[in-house]
């Protein structure tokens, strides 16, 4: 496992501290670490940066892989717009050949994507 320096403010002494830190690379060594509710959480993408700061600052705290399992889960915040944001890239991704043959559908999804309309990406790309 890798590890990174990383400044924190620590429960014990409330000041500014370099330490190192746990940089959970793939979801095995997440799983080996912490447990499976937090690799789930590590799977998506779009949270992953802000889980592994979550799981950082408890770690450094001393919790326990459990307490920082929970403390993961308990921070979502806008979680409902970012799975539809991922999805959209998502659809996108996989339809990328049926873009470039039509390009009505590509021009339909750019001016979407433009609008920030992630909703009318995915019923764009499903129809």
């Amino acid at each position: 496992m890798k590890y990174v320096k990383d400044t924190v403010a620590t429960k014990e002494k409330g000041t500014l501290g370099t330490y190192e830190c746990p940089l959970f690379e793939s979801l095995k060594e997440a799983q080996d670490y912490l447990g499976e509710s937090i690799a789930l959480a590590v799977l998506n993408k779009a949270w992953k940066v802000m889980v592994q700061a979550v799981a950082r600052r408890a770690f450094l705290s001393g919790a326990s892989p459990q307490e920082v399992s929970e403390r993961v889960k308990a921070y979502k915040p806008g979680e409902q717009q970012k799975g539809i944001r991922q999805r959209a890239a998502e659809a996108i991704s996989k339809n990328a050949k049926r873009m470039s043959a039509d390009p009505k559908l590509r021009e339909d999804v750019t001016e979407l994507l433009a609008k920030g309309d992630w909703k009318g990406i995915l019923e764009r790309l499903e129809k």
